[in-house]
């Protein structure tokens, strides 16, 4: 449970939220050298996420399933997006700190 104003998400901004036992939010301040670090790591992660998305798309491009391979273009546009996002989060995180 989250109190004072701490809403689900916020943490990827500013802080991490860590709830303990009694379910009360303990705010750690991270630094930008650790925020820049775990943004590396989802891009990473995203971009193999990517590989293996189009990888099985490809598989049923040529197939009589071709509106599966469809889905999975789109889902591998959306990865790239999601991407290109981090990398804009990334660049702001290193311009202010």
């Amino acid at each position: 449970m989250l109190r004072a104003g701490v809403e689900p998400g916020d943490w990827i901004v500013a802080a991490l939220v860590c709830v303990t036992a009694k379910t009360r939010p303990i705010l750690l301040a991270m630094t930008a050298a650790s925020d820049l670090a775990l943004l590396s790591s989802l891009r990473s992660q995203l971009d193999e996420l990517q590989l293996r998305v189009t990888t099985m798309a490809d598989s049923y491009a040529s197939t009589p399933d071709s509106q599966i391979a469809a889905e999975l273009f789109s889902g591998e546009r959306a990865l790239r997006t999601a991407g290109r996002t981090l990398d804009r989060a990334s660049d702001l995180l290193r311009r202010t700190s």
